[in-house]
């Protein structure tokens, strides 16, 4: 739920903000299809705030009962957006319902949450201090999750935004 609320916050501080259409459009084609889901055109929004810029790609993805919401974030925002304590640290928490993971995989900091009995989990990307990638999905279990946000390039994510 806080996870939830972090994002609902940016999202709406984009909103507020006039739209520059060229931040947000690049990272749009990395939102990819995935094959056997159905999804909406990528879409987004930017904002320069006093010199602060920052920008959102989403897509939303469904396959039967199953859900996922991939969005990219980049600029000033994005490093608030990774849950606390998901620095450059390993960490595991981990509770009969679920577990709460940060590890650093293929030089990004990666942090995985999943409630098995709602079964939604995320998966959080830390790409450097202003870039990152969540896939926030339900209906799936956390092998299913973690393998689709595998589908997303996260170097050309990160290419992209230099």
């Amino acid at each position: 739920m806080i996870r939830f609320a972090a994002i609902l916050v940016a999202v709406l501080q984009l909103l507020a903000a006039p739209a520059q259409a060229e931040d947000y459009q690049k990272f749009t084609p990395l939102l990819v299809d995935l094959p056997g889901w159905e999804a909406e055109p990528a879409d987004g929004m930017s904002m320069d705030l006093s010199g602060q810029k920052m920008a959102s790609a989403t897509r939303n993805y469904q396959k039967g009962e199953a859900q996922a919401d991939a969005a990219i974030m980049w600029g000033a925002g994005a490093a608030g957006q990774m849950p606390a304590g998901a620095g450059h640290q390993a960490m595991r928490i981990e509770t009969g319902d679920g577990y709460f993971v940060t590890e650093a995989q293929d030089d990004f900091t990666v942090t995985r949450q999943y409630s098995r009995t709602e079964k939604s989990g995320a998966v959080m990307v830390g790409m450097g201090d202003s870039l990152m990638f969540v896939l926030n999905y339900t209906g799936l279990s956390d092998g299913e999750g973690e393998a689709l946000a595998r589908r997303f390039d996260w170097k050309a994510i990160k290419a992209v935004a230099k």
